[in-house]
């Protein structure tokens, strides 16, 4: 996947950038306190100058590495690990939620015109606001509308 063929959703529910959100257009993202960071963490002295690099693998799907031990949903991981969409990564004093992990392209519209998401992922997308959900989600990680 090119670097520009993804689309990544990005919160922190926790930390010193508690609520904001960041849209990041590429397959490659970075994150970290120095300003060349895709999503930069200002202000997270626990992270001191550790980075964590998120890889789109497929829609809906994550690899994770840092340079210092990282959670996902809670476990704590060395090295390298998978998120998908919904997923809470937590490195230094911050907690960032996949809210989706989208494609450019490549997905196939439903039959009511609605975007169903791609074919081959089992991703589910809400009908509000589009975003990508776990297959099994009762309601959607970004809206909060029943899927």
């Amino acid at each position: 996947m090119s670097s520009g063929a993804a689309k990544v959703v990005l919160e922190v529910l926790r930390g010193p950038m508690d609520g904001a959100r960041q849209t990041i257009g590429s397959s490659h993202i970075s994150v970290g306190t120095a300003e060349d960071d895709d999503l930069t963490l200002p202000g997270d002295k626990d992270l001191a100058g550790a980075k964590l690099e998120i890889t789109v693998v497929a829609v809906g799907k994550l690899k994770v590495t840092a340079d210092k031990p990282f959670r996902i949903d809670g476990d704590e991981v060395e090295g390298n690990g998978e998120a998908k969409t919904g997923s809470i990564i937590g490195i230094g004093a911050t907690e960032l939620m996949v809210v989706e992990v989208a494609k450019d392209s490549g997905t196939r519209a439903a039959k009511d015109g609605s975007d169903a998401g791609d074919a081959d992922s089992g991703v589910k997308k809400c009908p509000k606001c589009g975003a990508a959900n776990d297959p099994n989600a009762p309601w959607c990680g970004n809206c909060g509308r029943d899927l």
